[in-house]
C-alpha cells in the first residue's frame, strides 16, 4: 500500500520492531479487555509505523520513504533525524 520494498535493508529494524511492538499491544490489549476503542489502538499502530518509517529514512533517506511519510500524513521527511537530548539523573547530556 505504501510502496515500500520489504527487502530495503534500511526497513529491516525498524519494520521489525514496529511488529513486534504491534504484537505486545495486541496481546496486552485483549488480556486487559480491551481497555481502548479499537480505533484508538491503530492510531497508535499508524503512529509506530510512520516512526519506524522516519527511523529507516535517518539510516537511508529515500523519496520512497519520504512518500509513505507523506501517504501517513507525517509530512515531508528531514534529511537527518535529529537526536534527542537525554539527561542521566545527574543532569548531564547523554548524546
Amino acid at each position: 500500500m505504501l510502496g515500500l520494498d520489504a527487502d530495503d535493508p534500511a526497513l529491516l529494524l525498524p519494520v521489525r520492531g514496529f511488529g513486534a511492538a504491534c504484537d505486545e499491544m495486541s496481546l496486552l490489549w485483549l488480556r486487559n479487555g480491551r481497555p481502548v476503542e479499537i480505533g484508538a489502538l491503530a492510531d497508535a499502530w499508524i503512529t509506530l509505523l510512520a516512526s519506524s518509517i522516519r527511523a529507516a529514512y535517518g539510516f537511508a533517506p529515500s523519496p520512497v520513504l519520504s512518500e509513505a511519510l507523506h501517504t501517513l500524513g507525517w509530512g515531508a521527511a528531514r534529511a537527518t533525524v535529529e537526536p534527542m537530548a537525554e539527561e542521566t539523573p545527574e543532569g548531564q547530556d547523554c548524546r
